[in-house]
């Protein structure tokens, strides 16, 4: 093997393993978190102010959450944890 080669291979192999190495920090970096947001209208679309919403999941072990609705009828439930 030439100098040459073996300089690229060595550098190839260098930033491969850089790349496995930082690529596990990328994936940490996300989330597990979301909210729950939404109107609750009438069957005239009318918004429904101080509505009383409530969910819940098994799957995602979610205990039951309620919330009132403002005036406009939005909600939001906010970061919930999911897929723990």
């Amino acid at each position: 093997m030439k100098n040459g080669q073996r300089t690229f291979w060595s550098l190839f192999v260098l930033v491969a393993l850089c790349f496995v190495e930082t690529s596990g920090s990328v994936l940490w970096g996300q989330s597990q978190a979301a909210s729950i947001v939404g109107v609750v209208t009438g069957p005239d679309g009318n918004a429904i102010p101080n509505a009383t919403i409530s969910v819940s999941s098994r799957a995602l072990q979610l205990t039951k959450l309620t919330t009132t609705t403002d005036s406009q009828g939005a909600y939001k439930f906010p970061n919930q944890q999911c897929c723990a």
